[in-house]
């Protein structure tokens, strides 16, 4: 992708370096398509989806991730999983704007350039794997997450940068507009957040990964007070850290 931004050439000898990586990552790709189907069950009812419900939890994902990449509000581990039906017209809101955006960055890239289709294509690229189209049993709660995305946001985020910095160098002024404005921003942003992240309770876990989650510290916390006892302890309940405590 990069070689085409610049308009260089991609001969065989280029090709030749880039086979063993597609080599690897299919192997790697395909390995894990087997795990999640034969060791973690991604199969039966839950996991059932056709194509173009495939197709619909892709398009909605990809602006999911856009939109939280750009504007992190209302972060969570576990967010609530989307009820995908083919039959309702604005189930294909998300596509129907996605194909819009493609055929408007296709007709723009005589003006911009390559570099918008670029970042997008290694956007989608990269979040392929993590779309729906390969089942994970994270999809059982939920059909995004945060983290799927640390790879495919380089593109957008490099993009973002480049066009800062154009528009910084071509209108100084935005320098300190934009500066401010991201302070500001900024500032709320982490003023509000500390008290959504010290409010763990138990009684507030309700989605299941935070609930299995809290099983296995307890689990951990019972194991180390038999241990203890039956080696002669004084039948005290073992010390619980302050990261553990704020999160029961």
């Amino acid at each position: 992708m990069i070689l085409w931004l610049k308009t260089k050439p991609i001969d065989w000898r280029r090709l030749a370096q880039v086979v063993p990586f597609l080599a690897m990552g299919l192997g790697m790709g395909l390995l894990t398509v087997w795990w999640e189907r034969f060791h973690q069950g991604t199969q039966g009812k839950l996991f059932s989806m056709g194509l173009r419900e495939r197709i619909l939890v892709a398009s909605h994902a990809l602006w999911f991730y856009a939109g939280k990449l750009f504007w992190p509000v209302n972060l969570t581990f576990s967010y609530p999983r989307w009820t995908i039906d083919p039959a309702k017209p604005s189930a294909y809101g998300w596509l129907v704007m996605g194909i819009g955006l493609g055929a408007a960055i296709y007709f723009a890239r005589r003006f911009v350039g390559r570099s918008v289709e670029v970042a997008t294509l290694f956007y989608m690229a990269t979040l392929s794997p993590l779309l729906g189209f390969v089942m994970l049993y994270t999809f059982r709660y939920t059909f995004v997450a945060d983290h799927y995305q640390y790879v495919a946001s380089i593109g957008l985020i490099a993009l973002a940068a480049a066009g800062i910095t154009i528009a910084f160098k071509t209108k100084p002024f935005l320098k300190l507009a934009g500066g401010g404005a991201l302070l500001l921003t900024l500032g709320i942003l982490t003023w509000r957040r500390p008290g959504c992240t010290r409010t763990w309770k138990l009684s507030g876990v309700t989605r299941w990964p935070g609930i299995r989650n809290v099983g296995w510290l307890i689990i951990i916390w019972a194991t180390a007070f038999i241990k203890r006892s039956a080696s002669g302890g004084d039948g005290m309940l073992p010390q619980v850290n302050p990261d553990q405590s704020e999160f029961l």
